[in-house]
């Protein structure tokens, strides 16, 4: 988040400018250039990332999803943090407990359940 003086606010940019003071070390922030929200109009993630990858900033900070077409033009570090996805599936057919209780074990072999 961005407030209206370009003050950074949020958890990631408190945290790493923490570890800049931390370890007595400047900070400056730049803009996504023009060049880069051309290349991804979609994403304003994407488009830092390519800054990365072009060479005109060291690092872009926040809550990144490590997708395949960010890690093929920069670099990333380990994930800090993650989202969980849930698929939830609704059904009209009637089933009962013991289907119920065997589904989420169908989609393997009962020969792979045996090493487990």
């Amino acid at each position: 988040l961005i407030t209206r003086d370009a003050k950074r606010v949020g958890s990631f940019p408190t945290f790493v400018q923490s570890l800049f003071e931390r370890y007595n070390m400047t900070m400056e922030l730049v803009p996504v250039s023009e060049t880069s929200k051309e290349w991804s109009p979609k994403s304003s993630f994407t488009a830092c990332v390519h800054e990365v990858a072009l060479n005109r900033t060291d690092m872009c900070i926040g809550n990144f999803w490590s997708t395949s077409q960010r890690r093929l033009i920069a670099p990333f570090t380990s994930e800090v943090y993650q989202d969980l996805f849930y698929l939830i599936a609704f059904s009209t057919e009637e089933q009962g407990i013991l289907e119920l209780m065997t589904s989420p074990f169908r989609p393997f072999s009962p020969m792979l359940w045996l090493p487990i």
